[in-house]
């Protein structure tokens, strides 16, 4: 697989306050499919997710934070 096929997604999750919401965020995006990596950055509450094209869009990423129960913003 090469790298041109790896896309990077970053979204400010403004109601991200703790270490059990960074943990709760980490096991969605680790269950979705296509999801090559996570980094999460709880000070400046941003997740920034690499991925695989064709098998995820931000948009399935941006829903799984938001079925996680937190509000993701399109940086």
């Amino acid at each position: 697989m090469g790298e041109d096929t790896i896309e990077r997604v970053s979204f400010r999750v403004p109601d991200m306050m703790c270490d059990h919401c960074r943990m709760a965020i980490s096991r969605a995006l680790s269950g979705a499919p296509g999801v090559r990596g996570t980094t999460i950055d709880l000070r400046n509450k941003t997740v920034t997710i690499e991925f695989e094209r064709g098998k995820a869009t931000a948009g399935d990423l941006e829903r799984a934070i938001a079925d996680a129960g937190y509000t993701p913003e399109g940086t």
